[in-house]
């Protein structure tokens, strides 16, 4: 972890120097949020589950009336069998539908995609 206020990574590959290891981390940024969220709570929310292969055979499911993210997660996790998964959520607004990654690798290649 970073010694920086505010800022947070994931861990890497370890570094020695000397007798003590060092793990660089790549640098996330983080703010504390001044006020709750509070123009739009979405109670039914529609997840997208990908699966994917190394041969390009690919499935998407629309997943409805869960719970919460980790019905979605055993759901998924019962039908990955061997396949790359991914999970994101459907975002509407008035400009229309797009699909946020909440989990699971990005398909290759990336897809132009812009932010809620």
């Amino acid at each position: 972890m970073s010694r920086l206020p505010g800022v947070m990574g994931r861990s890497s590959a370890p570094t020695t120097m000397g007798p003590t290891t060092i793990t660089k981390e790549p640098a996330v940024r983080v703010e504390r949020g001044l006020t709750p969220y509070s123009s739009t709570v979405v109670t039914e929310p529609v997840y997208v589950v990908e699966f994917w292969t190394s041969g390009g055979e690919s499935e998407f499911w629309r997943v409805l009336d869960a719970q919460d993210v980790e019905d979605v997660m055993d759901w998924a996790r019962s039908r990955q069998v061997g396949r790359v998964l991914s999970v994101s959520i459907e975002h509407h607004d008035e400009y229309g539908t797009s699909v946020l990654r909440l989990l699971g690798e990005p398909r290759a290649p990336r897809r132009v995609m812009r932010s809620a």
